[in-house]
């Protein structure tokens, strides 16, 4: 009866474990991606406000003009989009009261069509993953 003796020579095996290391650690802080996220988003519901809900649906027209940009009378709308960043997480919301009914299919009633302001959509989502895979693989 004879022995195999079989024997594996990997190259580049420590510049792999530095990198997984590194991604680990980086991985560990994710601040800020998360601020990135949150500054590509509220451009982009800004982006959407400025053209009448053009990104995520075109926004239904009044039946009459009240005389200012749809959802500007005030710009309170407009400008209440914020985002919470954490260490692992990014909280977008609008501070307005009265955006949930606009943003909102959940009870729709029939004098207040909707109107997405917020959204997360294939290119959005795209964008994401980019500034997460850069953060922890790139640096």
């Amino acid at each position: 009866m004879s022995l195999i003796d079989v024997t594996f020579n990997v190259e580049g095996v420590t510049e792999v474990a530095a990198m997984f290391d590194t991604a680990g650690k980086r991985a560990g802080n994710m601040r800020e991606p998360m601020q990135n996220i949150s500054q590509v988003m509220l451009k982009t519901f800004d982006i959407n406000f400025a053209g009448h809900g053009s990104l995520f649906g075109k926004w239904q027209r009044r039946q009459k003009d009240p005389g200012h940009p749809l959802l500007e009378d005030t710009g309170a709308m407009r400008h209440g989009f914020k985002g919470k960043i954490g260490e692992s997480y990014v909280t977008l919301f609008n501070t307005q009261d009265y955006f949930c009914f606009h943003q909102s299919n959940a009870a729709r009633k029939t004098k207040l069509p909707r109107r997405i302001m917020m959204m997360i959509d294939e290119e959005r989502r795209r964008e994401v993953i980019k500034i997460l895979q850069q953060h922890i693989i790139e640096g």
